[in-house]
């Protein structure tokens, strides 16, 4: 159904990664990095982002990949790519979920931008990085606007999750951020964001009818698939049964 091209979108635009950065490489992209899951299929996107035919491609879509080149072109920097798509990528989702109407798929769009921007914000702040590359970066359209980040950039994690509170994401900065300082492992952090998220996720179930259970099963299976890379990640590198429980994400059910 049409109100679900939200979730496809992602693909849609690791796709326009794949073409744009195999363009200025001088390479053909294969198969074997596209995915075949998005809004438009693969072959079509090849072939729109190479002949730049984007009559069928959505506006928001458009523009950034002419953005992308552009800048691109100008800094050589394939970071640029990454960052402008992103942008458009959620932009367009927010788009999609504010079209149906339903506040689910609205508020699970705004909770992935807001996890999202608060999973860079720490990274950003454990390597260093200046206050202006989080502003470059920084997603629009979540809960969490960038001024609450500005005022919590030089904050510990402590402090900075009693403000998270209201956004559902205290929990995952006070322990995650403890682990954090104490160890430098981001894993127990990024667990319990994916957790929150599926918290949110979990209210679908509560649905009988409409697009929001078959949203909520689709976030569900995507996340069983994340765990099943977990599992199969942590068996080839060795890691014991109770390392790879750690890592695993909330389930649905």
């Amino acid at each position: 159904r049409k109100e679900l091209s939200m979730c496809l979108f992602p693909y849609d635009y690791h796709n326009i990664k794949v073409c744009l950065k195999s363009e200025f490489l001088g390479i053909t992209p294969t198969e074997d990095h596209l995915m075949s899951n998005g809004d438009i299929d693969w072959k079509h996107m090849v072939a729109m982002v190479r002949d730049r035919n984007f009559m069928f491609m959505p506006t928001v879509m458009k523009e950034a990949i002419i953005e992308a080149t552009d800048l691109f072109g100008r800094s050589g920097d394939p970071q640029e790519i990454d960052i402008i798509l992103d942008k458009a990528c959620y932009k367009q989702m927010l788009q999609a979920a504010e079209e149906t109407g339903e506040d689910f798929l609205i508020g699970i769009v705004k909770r992935q931008i807001d996890i999202l921007n608060l999973k860079t914000f720490v990274r950003l702040r454990q390597m260093k990085k200046p206050w202006s590359f989080f502003q470059k970066v920084y997603l629009a359209g979540g809960n969490i606007s960038e001024s609450f980040f500005f005022s919590a950039w030089e904050e510990n994690y402590s402090q900075i999750a009693d403000k998270l509170t209201p956004y559902g994401l205290s929990e995952a900065m006070a322990k995650g951020g403890a682990k954090l300082s104490e160890t430098g492992d981001f894993a127990l952090f990024e667990k319990l964001c994916e957790d929150a998220l599926m918290d949110f996720n979990k209210k679908a179930k509560y649905e009988s009818f409409g697009i929001v259970p078959i949203a909520g099963y689709w976030y569900a299976k995507e996340l069983e698939i994340d765990n099943l890379r977990i599992i199969l990640t942590g068996i080839l590198i060795g890691s014991t049964p109770e390392q790879i429980a750690e890592k695993l994400r909330e389930p649905y059910v």
